[in-house]
Formats: structure tokens, sequence, C-alpha cells
């Protein structure tokens, strides 16, 4: 019980059906489990796997909002590539971040984007004191707090939280509760404690800003699945298992400052090539 790890059992098919079928699930356990998987079960350790949606940016990697009317804004010297990005190209794979062409095509794209923009000339303006202090506000608060918790015992509180009412298979009303009790985890989170307080290589203050991006992060996670009253790809929802073209052919948009969920268009706009009509997947 509350172990790191599960066994996956497979010596029951036998040495002969193992070397023949799973000759690399035999040597990654032996090399990095130390376990023979012919005479004993592999230790497999649950992960995640990839971010699906980010920061929305157009094509040259601008970062995005919205507006009241829901056009997109551009934000001004903000800008995001890779997985952490959202360019809004992936409707035919699961609406989620593509590593090759997130990194290599869109990469590139803010790469030279940038360039153009820097040797054209940017308008910098200098920081105000309150811009000052409100970027500092969530270190200075680490640095002042006291007698919080470790940042080990509320990450693993965060991450059974998640995996319990944030998994595969989701309904509303487990999701409901999870996230009321990420609410209430929230005030121990912003008083994580932190024992050095020193300002050279301390790994303990990365690890206290990790978990409160990490918390920011599920939240935003929490919110959007719950409202997203479907299933689509890997959001599957018992309570709603059909997906749900007419209301959500679209991004989920998370607005933190409200906790709200908003929408914004997918661009299925063709330029080369014929577009492919939306349509289930089935097999």
């Amino acid at each position: 019980e509350n172990g790191d790890h599960v066994f996956l059992k497979l010596d029951h098919l036998g040495e002969e059906t193992l070397n023949a079928k799973l000759p690399g699930i035999l040597e990654l356990s032996r090399t990095f489990a130390h376990a023979d998987p012919v005479v004993e079960p592999i230790p497999v350790v649950p992960t995640c796997h990839y971010m699906m949606g980010g920061i929305p940016t157009n094509i040259n990697g601008q970062a995005l909002s919205v507006d009241e009317e829901g056009k997109d804004q551009i934000i001004d010297g903000f800008y995001a590539c890779g997985e952490a990005a959202c360019v809004s190209v992936h409707g035919a794979n699961r609406l989620e971040g593509n590593s090759l062409l997130d990194l290599v095509v869109f990469g590139r794209a803010s790469g030279l984007f940038i360039e153009k923009q820097l040797r054209e000339g940017i308008d910098l303006k200098d920081a105000s004191e309150e811009e000052i202090e409100r970027a500092m506000a969530g270190l200075n608060r680490l640095n002042q707090s006291e007698g919080g918790e470790s940042a080990a015992v509320l990450r693993a509180e965060l991450q059974t939280i998640m995996q319990n009412y944030f998994g595969v298979f989701r309904t509303g009303e487990f999701m409901r509760e999870g996230i009321a009790k990420l609410a209430d985890l929230r005030g121990r989170v912003e008083n994580v404690a932190l024992a050095d307080r020193s300002s050279a290589f301390n790994t303990s203050r990365i690890e206290c800003l990790e978990l409160q991006n990490l918390f920011e992060t599920a939240e935003a996670t929490a919110i959007v699945a719950e409202a997203r009253d479907e299933s689509r790809g890997a959001h599957a929802r018992e309570d709603f298992t059909e997906r749900d073209d007419e209301n959500w052919l679209c991004h989920s948009l998370y607005h933190s400052d409200g906790k709200q969920v908003s929408k914004r268009g997918v661009n299925f706009t063709p330029h080369t090539v014929e577009t492919f009509q939306p349509k289930a997947r089935s097999y």
C-alpha cells in the first residue's frame, strides 16, 4: 500500500515465448530494474507520458490570449514553443502536443521570427517598482513562510488527489470532489516549509517553487476536465461517453484569475490541401 510501483508478472508465458516475443522487455528489465522476467515480476513505476495542450500561440510562437469577443490577442514579448505550447494544429492527434512538429517546425519558426523582430527593433520599457514587487511576491512569500509542511509531503498528497480523482476514466462527481480537495490543499502549498533559506545552489527553494507550479497546473487540468462534458481522445468521461462536436470542437482555455474556462476555436482553414472533416475515431 502506498508503494512507488506495481508488479508486472510475465513468467507464466515461459522462457521460450518471452525470448521470442518480448526480448526488448527482458533486456530493459534486467538492465534497469535488475529483475529477470523469466522468474520474477517486473517493478513498474507509473509516470506522466506527455503534455496535452499548453500556452496558446500562433505559428510564430507568439503567445496568445483572447478578448471578450473570443478573438486572439498577441501578448507582446512572450513566446512559447515545443510541448509547452499549443499551436492548434493537432486536431488529428487528440489536440495534444507532438514533439517533432512543435520543436522542429515551430521551434525554428519562432527563432526566425524573434530574430526578425530583433533586427527590426523592439520597444522596451523599464519595470516599475510595483511590477517588480508583483513579480517577486511569490518568492518573497516562500522565503518568509513559517511552520508549513515539507514539499515532499505536499507533493505526494497532490499526486494522490490527481491520481484518484482525475485518472484516465473520469466522472463529474469525482472530479468535483477532487477540485474541492485541491482548494483545501492550496493554502498548505502556498505556505510550504523552506528549511534552507540560503541563496547559493539552493535545491530546496527550487523544489518548493516547482511544487507551487505543479499545483497551478494540476488545478487548471482539473477545472478544465470537469467543465468539458464530453469524451474526446484521452479525455474519457463515464458520465459523458460521446464526443460533442457541436459544443466542444475547440480548445479549452483556462483563466487562472477567476478559475474560469472559455473556448478557443481550432483553425480549420485549408491552405494547400482539402480539409479532413472531423469524425469519431473507431477501430
